[in-house]
């Protein structure tokens, strides 16, 4: 490890995508080592006549990546420093892979982008924070993200153990710690799905508008939405963004007893689904009647109500001549909502 926190280049060379999953327009692949620049010159063609290893650090080169015999796509390359390159090329998949695989036939050892921070950077904590960075996608998270890089989390700690340490002077209890600390605690789970998405349920009886309500709050259509009960016979995913917060819809099939096995297959996949849910949406039909026996009878849902919250929808409001019929016993706020 040099002064700075790194750690020395390796000999020959690590790559590795930076860019977190997900659709983008530009990827990033960074190769790290004594032998970087040298690697990436082997197949990338410059726009001008100087070649990457004239080039000072910083400056952006355009050029071509490919061979004579297997001219690639256009990309831009920048030296951060004499043993850091980054390559920029288009966001797809195929793009990258054939970067990487490029870079590995010259000896280049291919790792994942969380491999690739902590080979970097010595410090665990530092470590950590790229890391998670690193798969953020969307803008909000990846701000909090930052701000945690720059030293949050860090400084949070150091102002407990200080609390800690003055209580112990003066032999109180360390109260204020404490409540810094349960505070962490109770955000634990916030901070994992700054990484990896909320996962919100979309449940109910069939053909209460569970799919076409997924397809409005997606923004397009990935449901097949159809007025006959049953339709939906697997759990269907989309991913997508509310306030900034990553979240993965799931579309399932409507409870119900089935005598069609691949229907109850589905039912039971649902069930499973409701289980590892971070929220629960419960979509009923506004012009029904739903009570707690119902619920707990025909959908079996009351023991999960002790581990998952819901949120109660009663959907297709532009049928409802008045009030929907859900009585406040089973909830206390109701949403109505027309997903046409």
């Amino acid at each position: 490890m040099n002064r700075t926190g790194k750690q020395d280049e390796p000999r020959g060379c690590l790559a590795a995508c930076l860019t977190p999953s997900g659709r983008g327009a530009i990827a990033t692949v960074v190769v790290w080592g004594v032998d970087a620049r040298q690697c990436v010159s082997r197949f990338f063609q410059p726009a001008g006549k100087r070649p990457l290893s004239e080039r000072p650090p910083r400056e952006i080169a355009f050029g071509v990546w490919g061979t004579d015999d297997c001219r690639g796509e256009e990309l831009v390359v920048c030296c951060r420093d004499d043993a850091t390159v980054e390559v920029q090329c288009h966001g797809g998949r195929a793009a990258v892979e054939r970067i990487l695989a490029d870079l590995a036939s010259q000896g280049c050892r291919v790792v994942s982008s969380s491999e690739w921070i902590t080979s970097r950077y010595a410090d665990a904590v530092e470590a950590a924070a790229r890391g998670a960075l690193s798969q953020a996608t969307t803008e909000r998270t990846a701000a909090i993200l930052l701000d945690q890089l720059r030293g949050a989390w860090r400084r949070e700690l150091t102002r407990i153990a200080e609390l800690v340490e003055a209580a112990n002077q003066t032999g109180r209890e360390p109260i204020e710690a404490r409540e810094r600390l349960r505070s962490l605690e109770l955000r634990s789970d916030i901070g994992r799905h700054l990484t990896s998405p909320w996962k919100v349920v979309l449940a109910g009886f069939p053909n209460v508008g569970k799919s076409l309500l997924m397809n409005r709050l997606l923004g397009y259509e990935r449901s097949i939405v159809f007025d006959q009960a049953g339709t939906t016979r697997d759990v269907l995913s989309g991913r997508t963004a509310f306030d900034g917060w990553p979240v993965e819809l799931l579309d399932t099939a409507g409870l119900r007893i089935s005598d069609d096995s691949i229907e109850s297959a589905g039912v039971e996949r649902a069930r499973r689904q409701l289980l590892a849910a971070d929220l629960i949406v419960l979509v009923v039909d506004a012009r029904d009647s739903m009570t707690e026996a119902r619920l707990s009878g025909e959908l079996g849902l009351e023991p999960l109500s002790l581990r998952q919250p819901f949120l109660f929808v009663a959907n297709k409001s532009d049928l409802l001549a008045g009030t929907p019929p859900v009585p406040n016993s089973v909830a206390d706020d109701v949403l109505l909502v027309s997903a046409l």
